[in-house]
C-alpha cells in the first residue's frame, strides 16, 4: 500500500473511531521457544531473534475478538483479527546494532518501494505484505527472524511507538479505531515485549558544560573539565579536535581533566576545543569556546581636522587585560601635538596647532607596560585659522575641561584644562569652580571630592593674564549651544572705527539684559559643544565655556546673563569681531554621585 495514500485514510479514520484500550501480543524470543521470559535477552556478542504476533490474545491470555477492544462493530466478528500485512519496527537503546538479513516466516513478501524498508545503528523498520487470497486467520505467528550484532554500548531492544512514518501495526480486515483496516501499536493495542541487555549494565558518562574561556596572548592558562560516570567506571579524556596551542591530559582525580591553553604571538581570535570522555564504551564529546585576546591593544584614531591656533583634546583607550601601568606617547608626529595621562586603560591626546602650521599630518601614537608596545596612526589636516588681529589686538582663549563622566561621594577625582590654549600665545590664568560651594581653585590640574550625591557643574574659566576677566553663566543644552549674551547689539546697528584703526562701540545703547540671543550650529566632537562670546567691556580678557555631562552623556556649552559680554559667535567662524578679549570659560557637571560603598 503507498504510505502516503495509507496515512491519509488513517488521518481521516481517526475522526470517526473512539480510542480505547485493548491488546493483541507482539513479542521478541531469543532462545527459540516461541515464548517471551526472562531468559530472552541481547548477548554482548550475537543474538539469534524471533518476531511473534497473536492477534487473538493478548499477555496475559486474555481472547480478542475482532474489534473487541475498539469503537467499531464487531458484529458477526466472532474470531480474532486476521492478517494480511504487517510493520516491525525496533529500537535499540544504550548502545547500538549492526542487524542481519531479516527472514519472513509467514509467505509475504516485501513491498516494491524498500525506501519503506529502512535501518540505522539504532532502529530499523520491516515492512510485509500478502498477496491477494495469501491472507491469515486470526492465531499466532511467528512473523520472521534476524540477527543482530552488538557493536557498542550495552543495547536493548524494544518495539518503537509511531515516530515520522515508522510504526509498528498489521494489516487487517477488521475495522480498526483510527487507522482504516490497520492494528497500530501504541494505539490498538499495547501489549508488546522486547529483549533486555544480558551483559553487566552500562550508561554514558555525564560530561559537564564548560564556560566561555577567554586567555591572552602568550599567557598561559588552564581550565579543569568535569565528568562523572553512573556505573563508576574509570574515565579517559582525549582531545578529539582543536588549535595546536590547546592541550589535554587526565588529572589525579578521577573525572577531572586539564585542558592547557597556550596561545602564542600569532594565535588571536575565536577557536573551538572538541573534548571527548570516554568510559571503554561510551564516548561523550564536549565543546569549549576559547577567545584569545591581545596583551596590549591601543584602539584606532579616528582621522582628525582641526583649525590652527586653536586645539581639541581626544581620549586614547587601549585594551589592557593585564592591568599593567601604561605609558602614551607620540612615536611620530608634528611638536603640536602631545599625548599626557598613565592610567591602565586611558590617556588623552592634546592638538594644539599654532596659525602658521597648516597642513597634512601623520601622527603615531603610541602605548607601553614596559615589555609590550602597541601603536596606531591616524591623518591630521590643521586648516587655516582666523588671521591675526590687528593693531595687536588680542583674540579669545580657548577653554577645555577633561576629566571623568562620574565620581563617587566623598573620593576625589582629577580635572585637567591643560587642553586650554591661547591663539596669541598669551599666557592663561585658571579658575575652577566645582558647583557644590567649595573655594575656587586655580590649579591647572586640580583634584576635588563631592560629598554628597548629585548633579554638579564644574566650570573652568580662563584668563589672559592681567586681564579684567568677565563671569558669565552657562544653562544646560542637549546637543546644541546657546548664547545670551547682555551685551549684544540690537538689530541693524552699526560698528565704526576710530581714526587709529581701533573698533568703537555701536552708535546704539546696549540691549536689556537677556536679550539679543544668537544660537550656533556648533561643530560636534564625541560628547562636546562650544560657544564663543564677543569682546567684552574694559578691555577684560578671558572666556568661559560650560561643559555638563552625566551618565546620559549630555553636554552643553554657552553663556548668559553677562553684563559685560558683546555678540556671541561659533568656534570655527572664519573672521572674528576684533577687539578686546571676550570671556571664555569651560564647565562640566558631574553626576551620579555615588556614596562610598
Amino acid at each position: 500500500m503507498n504510505r502516503t495514500l495509507f496515512l491519509a485514510l488513517v488521518f481521516c479514520a481517526a475522526l470517526l473511531h473512539p480510542r480505547s484500550s485493548g491488546a493483541q501480543y507482539l513479542y521478541l524470543d531469543a532462545n527459540g521457544d516461541g515464548v517471551h521470559t526472562d531468559a530472552d535477552i541481547v548477548s554482548p556478542g550475537t543474538t539469534h531473534l524471533d518476531v511473534w504476533l497473536d492477534t487473538q490474545y493478548d499477555r496475559d491470555g486474555t481472547f480478542q475478538s475482532c474489534n473487541a477492544h475498539t469503537g467499531a462493530s464487531s458484529e458477526g466478528q466472532s474470531e480474532g483479527p486476521d492478517l494480511f500485512s504487517y510493520d516491525i519496527f525496533l529500537l535499540a537503546e544504550h548502545g547500538t546494532l549492526s542487524w542481519g538479513e531479516y527472514q519472513d516466516c509467514v509467505g509475504f513478501h516485501a513491498p516494491p518501494n524498500e525506501d519503506v524498508n529502512t535501518r540505522t545503528a539504532t532502529a530499523i523498520h520491516i515492512t510485509r505484505y500478502a498477496d491477494p487470497g495469501a491472507e491469515k486467520p486470526a492465531g499466532h505467528y511467528r512473523l520472521g527472524s534476524l540477527t543482530v550484532t552488538a557493536t557498542s554500548g550495552t543495547p536493548l531492544i524494544r518495539f518503537g511507538l509511531m515516530k515520522d512514518g515508522d510504526y509498528g501495526a498489521f494489516g487487517t480486515d477488521c475495522p480498526a479505531s483510527e487507522f482504516p483496516n490497520t492494528y497500530v501499536y501504541g494505539i490498538d493495542f499495547f501489549d508488546a515485549d522486547g529483549l533486555r541487555y544480558g551483559g553487566p549494565s552500562n550508561h554514558p558518562p555525564v560530561f559537564d558544560f564548560v564556560q566561555p574561556v577567554t586567555v591572552i596572548q602568550n599567557n598561559p592558562a588552564d581550565v579543569t573539565l568535569h565528568a562523572s560516570d553512573e556505573d563508576l567506571q574509570p574515565l579517559t579524556f582525549s582531545l578529539a579536535s582543536g588549535p595546536s596551542f590547546a592541550t589535554l591530559s587526565d588529572l589525579p582525580i578521577e573525572g577531572q581533566a586539564r585542558l592547557h591553553l597556550a596561545p602564542g604571538p600569532g594565535d588571536l581570535g575565536n577557536f573551538l576545543v572538541r573534548a571527548s570522555v570516554s568510559d571503554g564504551t561510551y564516548s561523550v564529546d564536549q565543546y569549549v569556546s576559547v577567545a584569545v585576546k591581545r596583551e596590549l591593544l591601543l584602539h584606532p584614531i579616528a582621522d582628525v581636522t582641526v583649525q590652527g591656533g586653536t586645539s581639541l583634546v581626544r581620549y586614547l583607550y587601549s585594551d589592557n587585560p593585564l592591568g599593567h601601568v601604561l605609558s602614551y606617547s607620540v612615536a611620530s608626529g608634528p611638536p603640536f601635538v602631545t599625548v599626557e595621562g598613565g592610567e591602565p586603560a586611558s590617556a588623552w591626546m592634546t592638538i594644539r596647532p599654532a596659525l602658521s602650521d597648516v597642513g597634512d599630518y601623520t601622527v603615531t601614537i603610541a602605548v607601553t607596560d614596559g615589555h609590550i608596545q602597541d601603536q596606531t596612526t591616524f591623518h591630521l589636516t590643521v586648516t587655516a585659522g582666523a588671521a591675526q588681529a590687528p593693531d595687536g589686538m588680542n583674540r579669545p582663549p580657548v577653554a577645555a575641561i577633561f576629566g571623568p563622566a562620574d565620581a563617587v561621594a566623598g573620593r576625589a577625582v582629577r580635572f585637567d584644562g591643560s587642553g586650554s590654549s591661547d591663539p596669541d600665545g598669551d599666557l592663561l590664568g585658571y579658575s575652577w569652580s566645582f558647583g557644590d560651594g567649595s573655594a575656587v581653585t586655580s590649579d591647572l590640574r586640580p583634584q576635588h571630592a563631592f560629598a554628597a550625591e548629585g548633579d554638579y557643574p564644574v566650570t573652568l574659566t580662563v584668563r589672559r593674564r592681567r586681564s579684567r576677566g568677565c563671569s558669565s553663566r552657562t544653562p544646560r543644552t542637549r546637543h546644541r549651544a546657546t548664547s545670551r549674551s547682555g551685551c549684544s547689539p540690537p538689530p541693524g546697528s552699526s560698528t565704526r572705527r576710530s581714526s587709529a584703526g581701533a573698533r568703537s562701540p555701536p552708535s546704539r545703547s546696549p540691549t536689556p539684559r537677556g536679550t539679543g540671543s544668537r544660537r550656533a550650529a556648533l561643530p560636534r566632537t564625541p560628547g562636546r559643544t562650544r560657544t564663543t562670546t564677543g569682546p567684552p567691556r574694559g578691555g577684560s580678557s578671558s572666556r568661559r565655556t560650560t561643559w555638563r555631562f552625566s551618565r546620559a552623556a549630555e553636554w552643553s556649552a554657552g553663556s548668559r546673563g553677562s553684563p559685560c559680554a558683546a555678540p556671541s559667535r561659533a568656534v570655527g567662524n572664519s573672521s572674528p569681531p576684533w577687539g578686546s578679549r571676550p570671556p571664555a570659560a569651560a564647565a562640566r557637571s558631574i553626576s551620579n554621585c555615588r556614596p562610598i560603598p
